[in-house]
């Protein structure tokens, strides 16, 4: 952790599991007076909240949030991950505007991330704590559909390619957006231009989707599923990061981040939540098991969450 001492930038890109263990890290290697830049490459809602808790004694320290809106997989052959180009962006949070030094050498260096990201073909935009928040939420609302991914052990396109498995993910938004909604309605500074994306994004057009488009569109995104080639000219598969979890035979994955909030607000505002609490519990028997994906078929995954 010393090396941490010297950093101007750090980039905290894991798992959501090992957010807690790595803010208290970081709290013990940087010295008070630091001016270090955290920005946070991850998915799910809380960990920007986080690490700013554990850089409470850390005045200038600033911890701002990135949205990655493109997938990565793992491939094992050469021992590292490759990302998907084509209509994938980076969303930087922007440091707020002052005539403070500190808030300027933070902007300045942001800036400079994002020109070299910018460089490295990854496309940067730069947006307000507000609209990124705005953008984060509707990832969230995207990524429910990974613990159903996990569950069916197929590719993405595939998945959307099956009738069955496209009403369970309706279903899931339908349970998800009304909580979420008021997770951000609770959340000070949050703009009623953005509760309505949610409420329109969520409750209307994934599920309208999922459920009325034609089944023909859904098997052309399947058979277009190599449009993404990478640098390197290998195709994707397309699998969310918690089936690639399980298939790598990890001990925890994300789940309580993704299906577990959902579970977590109907406690907290009174709601039940039968389809996302059976996620949790399906995910993490696949986690306990170590043997990868059940691969349950849409039929039995209905079942299971009791979808008639």
């Amino acid at each position: 952790l010393d090396c941490l001492k010297e950093c101007n930038v750090i980039l905290v890109a894991s798992k959501t599991t090992n957010t807690h263990m790595i803010a208290t890290s970081l709290a013990m290697a940087l010295p008070q007076d630091s001016n270090t830049t955290i920005l946070s490459l991850q998915n799910g809602l809380e960990n920007v909240k986080v690490l700013k808790a554990a850089m409470s004694n850390h005045p200038h320290v600033l911890v701002l949030n990135v949205v990655v809106s493109f997938p990565a997989e793992w491939q094992p052959h050469s021992a590292r991950f490759l990302v998907a180009r084509r209509g994938g962006k980076l969303f930087v949070e922007q440091p707020s505007v002052s005539s403070q030094t500190i808030h300027k050498i933070h902007a300045r260096r942001v800036q400079q991330l994002s020109q070299l990201w910018t460089r490295a073909h990854l496309k940067t935009k730069l947006l307000s704590f507000t609209f990124l928040s705005l953008v984060q939420h509707v990832k969230f609302l995207i990524n429910l559909v990974n613990p159903i991914n996990a569950l069916g052990g197929t590719s993405i396109p595939k998945l959307l390619a099956d009738r069955g498995y496209r009403r369970i993910c309706a279903e899931a938004l339908r349970e998800a957006t009304p909580l979420l909604v008021r997770r951000w309605d609770s959340d000070g500074g949050k703009t009623y231009f953005g509760r309505m994306i949610l409420q329109f994004v969520g409750g209307w057009i994934l599920p309208t989707a999922m459920t009325f488009l034609p089944q023909a569109l859904f098997e052309l995104l399947e058979h277009k599923r190599g449009a993404g080639k990478n640098q390197d000219t290998v195709e994707l598969v397309y699998k969310s990061s918690m089936l690639q979890d399980l298939e790598r035979q990890r001990v925890q994955t994300e789940v309580d981040d993704l299906s577990g909030v959902i579970v977590r607000l109907g406690e907290l505002y009174g709601t039940p939540t039968p389809i996302h609490k059976s996620l949790c519990r399906l995910v993490r028997n696949a986690e306990q098991n170590q043997n990868g994906s059940p691969m349950l078929s849409s039929a039995e995954l209905c079942r299971q969450l009791g979808i008639k």
